[in-house]
């Protein structure tokens, strides 16, 4: 049986349609496994958590209102060992093959658009690494099905009964939303807080254009007290990189309004947050900074504004930027933070992830997330190489990451 697509499908497919040859809608990363792995074991549990999630072996064939997406069971799902133990450097080497299969285009009817293959980097020592095109599974997903691979892994016998809603229950939730009051609710929010024309700031001085090429990354560590300084103001670690963006971009660029994207998992009620099916959306943060305030001042104001933003996050970017009749041309930067992530155990200990590519960077994008030498949150800068040079993300990072080092 064919579906339709999902609305963060329907946008992920229009864009990819746009620069066909490009492979940056390509997501990856691995999750390092540390202890004695039973290889078949292993496959066995991610062969059938693919089967019931279904998102991940879905393929895309043309239909004649567009595309459509067919749920497939299939018999066996490959994953491939790759032994780098002989290299000089085995995660190098490992992770040179990881960027290279990333820099490769998935063709869209040709699937399957997920890949899983296990590299060897030392003994009792794996990193199981995912390549996935965005239109089979967003971050989210990709947690819960992990989540579910573990429990597999564990207790392959005795495991609790899989509770990912079919594909087709979760397209009948989506067009329940768009024909509901709520989604009209959400509409006239975002109608609303967008009704006074806004002109577009990013720290470039240039709005981005497509096709857009592998994003530049630089990196550093937050402080310490990063999630210690969270909690005394009483905002989460998203709220507080969110007013630090917003008010460093303010500085440099002389705006008094600002906004930052936020991404969100586009997921309110108990069926669509057990879903692996695509639905994460972006949501625009708009942040007035007054001309004395300090970072930290606008903590307070992000927080509420987050709060609105989430509660109407269901309401697509791409709506609202054809609704809006031009007065969102342009969303600027981006912050996205995920603290726990996989929060998961594999052969008895904890698994790691690190993040390798994370999908087009249109302009600006701040990702933090534990890295696998828990020395801490690590931040990534991710920025469009047409607008910004590697000095620039230096700069840039320094400064961000600087009023959080300050309060230590």
């Amino acid at each position: 049986m064919t579906h339709r697509l999902t609305a963060a499908q329907r946008a992920i497919w229009s864009m990819q349609e746009d620069d066909p040859a490009s492979p940056l809608w390509n997501l990856g990363g691995y999750l390092e496994i540390e202890g004695p792995l039973d290889l078949d074991r292993f496959a066995r549990a991610v062969h059938r958590a693919v089967i019931e999630a279904e998102s991940p072996a879905v393929r895309f064939e043309a239909g004649d209102d567009g595309p459509r997406q067919v749920v497939t069971r299939p018999r066996t799902w490959p994953m491939p060992l790759v032994d780098t133990t002989a290299e000089p450097d085995p995660r190098a080497a490992a992770e040179t093959v990881m960027l290279a299969r990333l820099d490769r285009p998935m063709p869209l009817f040709d699937g399957p658009l997920c890949q899983e293959t296990l590299f060897r980097v030392a003994p009792g020592r794996h990193l199981w690494f995912r390549k996935v095109h965005h239109l089979v599974l967003d971050a989210y997903g990709s947690v819960l099905i992990g989540r579910r691979i573990a429990d597999l892994y564990a207790a392959p016998n005795s495991a609790p009964p899989s509770n990912f809603p079919p594909v087709a229950e979760v397209l009948a939730d989506e067009s329940g939303y768009e024909a509901s009051a709520r989604a009209a609710v959400d509409r006239e929010y975002w109608l609303r807080r967008f009704s006074e024309p806004y002109q577009a700031v990013n720290l470039a001085g240039r709005v981005p254009a497509p096709p857009y090429r592998r994003a530049l990354r630089r990196s550093c560590y937050l402080p310490p007290n990063a999630q210690t300084s969270a909690k005394a103001l009483g905002a989460s670690l998203p709220a507080i990189m969110t007013a630090l963006l917003a008010h460093y971009l303010s500085r440099r660029t002389g705006a008094p309004e600002v906004i930052i994207q936020l991404p969100v998992t586009g997921r309110l009620g108990p069926l669509a947050r057990r879903a692996t099916a695509v639905l994460a959306n972006r949501v625009p943060v708009r942040v007035s900074v007054p001309p004395t305030a300090g970072p930290f001042d606008l903590v307070p104001q992000v927080v509420r504004e987050l709060r609105a933003c989430l509660r109407h996050q269901r309401y697509r970017v791409e709506d609202l930027l054809r609704d809006a009749s031009g007065a969102v041309p342009f969303l600027g930067p981006k912050v996205n933070v995920w603290v726990r992530g996989y929060d998961m155990a594999l052969a008895g200990s904890p698994v790691l992830e690190r993040n390798l590519n994370n999908g087009p960077v249109t302009d600006l994008s701040v990702i933090i997330y534990p890295e696998p030498d828990q020395r801490g949150l690590r931040v990534h800068m991710d920025a469009n190489p047409d607008l910004y040079r590697p000095e620039d993300l230096e700069t840039h990072l320094r400064h961000l990451v600087r009023p959080l080092a300050d309060r230590s």
